[in-house]
């Protein structure tokens, strides 16, 4: 199989199709980046519109979007079945821009017509109805009514402000990117590990090394590190001094310890 016989059976196996005359499938609505599909026309302008749209024409481009790309051309007879541009095509791609956006307008007209029926006050809800008719279910309704706003938009078309307003479809993995998202931006607990100090000796070792620490910090002047030396010698009791006065010397010689 051709890897152009594989994209159109990627194409004719999506969800959003319906059936037409003959075997050829048509999708029930297109459903790639609207943007995409109405700025192509001014590269086929200046690059010039090629004999066929196979495989080769999109280069490194994904075989899902290629066949999104020949789906919508399709729904709007601007391909055959062989992927050759038709006579439309041509029109559209040699027209200046107001030209185009009225035969667009035109079309979008034809082929949206039942969505074009409701009011400009229909709610998300009416409209996601009239995609689901057409057999668009889950993620791809939201795709495919983005597709036809940015048409209605691009041709000049009013539609209801409610549009707007619908909510994503379930299934399309909003709600889990977002529980991903959040877990992934949520820090860890702190953690501090402190020292267990449990007898005195551990205690005078734990403030002797805090001192000298401090002793050998880059600010840490001569006057400082004597100060800090002094008080580790008391710690670890060198050099200190009777803790009790001698006993005193009475007049006669005797000390207090000989007194009666």
């Amino acid at each position: 199989m051709t890897s152009d016989e594989l994209e159109a059976t990627v194409e004719d196996s999506g969800e959003a199709t319906a059936e037409t005359s003959g075997s050829s499938r048509l999708p029930a609505a297109p459903y790639m980046p609207g943007k995409s599909f109405t700025n192509s026309f001014d590269r086929y302008a200046s690059d010039g519109l090629p004999d066929m749209f196979d495989s080769s024409f999109f280069g490194n481009i994904s075989g899902s979007t290629i066949a999104q790309t020949r789906s919508t051309m399709r729904y709007f007879d601007l391909i055959d079945d062989q992927y050759v541009p038709t006579e439309m095509m041509r029109d559209l791609v040699a027209a200046d821009e107001a030209t185009r956006k009225e035969t667009f307008k035109i079309m979008v007209e034809e082929k949206y017509a039942d969505a074009l029926a409701l009011s400009l006050n229909a709610t998300s809800g009416q409209l996601v109805k009239i995609f689901n008719e057409r057999g668009i279910n889950g993620a791809t309704v939201d795709k495919a009514i983005g597709f036809y706003l940015h048409m209605l938009d691009y041709v000049g078309i009013p539609y209801s402000s409610h549009f707007k307003k619908r909510r994503p479809s379930a299934g399309n993995g909003t709600r889990r990117r977002a529980t991903k998202k959040q877990a992934e931006t949520t820090p860890p607990p702190l953690v501090i590990n402190r020292p267990k100090i449990v007898t005195e000796e551990e205690q005078k070792a734990a403030y002797i090394q805090t001192l000298l620490d401090l002793a050998k910090r880059d600010d840490a002047d001569a006057t400082l590190q004597d100060k800090i030396f002094d008080r580790i010698e008391k710690a670890l009791g060198i050099g200190a001094g009777p803790t009790t006065p001698p006993p005193s010397a009475a007049p006669d010689g005797r000390s207090d310890s000989d007194s009666p």
